[in-house]
């Protein structure tokens, strides 16, 4: 008869617990374009090889740097990394094909904390 070992389980700790960290989206394709743009990667389609990412992945992300000037900033000052999910690429991504002005007044909704902004980015 074939029985299974025991496995001891931890206990779970309830007075800690893990925090995680975003990765601000700004950084992170700032990061993957100077990766482009030093010769680390050849292409694109060789970045999301080595990041082993779709070729799309690495369109959005790199996206993001189509952002007003204004807006890359105001995102790039809250660090890297982020203690929460506020601003994600996803989040940015319709954002880009707005006009400036609107962009910044979005982005900074979602700055100031404002719930019905972070619905709409």
């Amino acid at each position: 008869m074939f029985e299974l070992p025991a496995i001891k389980k931890e206990a779970k700790s309830t007075t800690h617990k893990a925090s995680r960290l975003y990765r601000n989206p700004v950084y992170l394709a700032q990061e993957w374009q100077k990766a482009l743009e030093n010769g680390d990667c050849s292409c694109p389609a060789d970045l999301a090889r080595k990041l082993r990412v779709s070729d799309a992945r690495v369109t959005q992300v790199l996206r993001v740097l189509r952002l007003a000037q204004e807006v890359l900033k105001a995102i790039a000052a809250l660090g890297d990394p982020l203690p929460s999910p506020l601003v994600t690429e996803r989040r940015l991504r319709p954002l880009v094909n707005l006009p400036p002005e609107e962009q910044g007044r979005r982005v900074e909704a979602v700055l100031a904390g404002s719930e019905s902004a972070q619905c709409k980015i």
